[in-house]
Formats: structure tokens, C-alpha cells, sequence
């Protein structure tokens, strides 16, 4: 899997079917988003680094470290994006939406 499609499509999707999912089973939304999100963050990082392809230095000028860099940088980016983004699909997901019905009744009961 492409590493784009992953950033793009693969940390918030996921989430939002889950939190979707979720909601017709429990009422906890924002517990649902607590619990799932660090677990899909790092589910989505694990992915990510075995999606990663090997590195081979092609001269004596490139860097050693390079690997290092790589996945210092999909790090940073589970938790400044992926963590943040999968909560708030997640939580998105998991709203509630009302029928007319439900609209009508909690008009009535007011």
C-alpha cells in the first residue's frame, strides 16, 4: 500500500466506520474515541514503517541514518496527525443522527 494512500485515506476512514459502528452498539461516544484512537494510531505506524522500503546507501555521501530519520518522522506524524485525526473521525462517527420521528418527539417532550 502506497504510503500516500495511507496518510490520506487510512488514518481517518477507519475511524469514522468504527465510531459508526460503534454508536448502534453503545452510547459512550467519547469513550469509544479515547479507547480506538491510540489503537488505530498505532496500528496506522506499524503500517506505515513495513510499508517503508529498504534503504540502500547508492555512495559513501549518503547518510547512514537515513532509515532513523524516516521513522522518526512517521512517529511525529502517528501522534501529531494520525492520533489527533483518528479521535476526531472517530467521534464524528460515532454522532448520533435523528430521524424525523426522534425530531418530533424530542420537540414534543420539551
Amino acid at each position: 500500500m502506497p504510503i500516500t494512500l495511507l496518510i490520506l485515506v487510512g488514518f481517518w476512514l477507519p475511524p469514522l466506520l468504527i465510531g459508526r459502528w460503534f454508536i448502534s452498539r453503545y452510547r459512550q461516544r467519547g469513550l469509544v474515541s479515547v479507547l480506538f484512537a491510540p489503537v488505530w494510531s498505532l496500528i496506522w505506524l506499524a503500517a506505515s514503517i513495513m510499508s517503508l522500503p529498504p534503504y540502500i546507501r547508492s555512495g559513501p555521501n549518503d547518510p547512514a541514518d537515513a532509515p532513523a530519520y524516516m521513522t522518526l518522522g512517521l512517529i511525529a506524524l502517528a501522534l501529531l496527525v494520525v492520533l489527533p485525526g483518528s479521535a476526531l473521525a472517530c467521534w464524528a462517527g460515532s454522532r448520533r443522527k435523528l430521524t424525523a420521528s426522534q425530531n418530533k418527539f424530542e420537540a414534543g417532550s420539551n
